[in-house]
């Protein structure tokens, strides 16, 4: 695959992750304004899915690494 449509390519799944995530904070936001919880509880769960997140992500990093240093992907 050529540099152009790799950078095409990345930029396109990009803008859909970015829709993708923004929709579904929308949704989140209607669906949290409904729910009476404590604001405790609201941090909490934050706190909660910003760590699932980053274990997520060191996830792809640490695969992405292995497959480098196995030669699956190119640098």
């Amino acid at each position: 695959m050529r540099k152009g449509h790799l950078v095409g390519f990345l930029l396109w799944r990009a803008g859909l992750l970015l829709i993708a995530s923004y929709s579904l904070l929308r949704v989140a936001r209607l669906a949290w304004a409904h729910l009476d919880l404590p604001p405790l509880v609201d941090w909490g769960l934050g706190f909660a899915a910003a760590g699932v997140l980053l274990v997520g992500l060191s996830f792809v990093m640490e695969r992405i690494q292995d497959g480098r240093l196995e030669g699956d992907l190119e640098s």
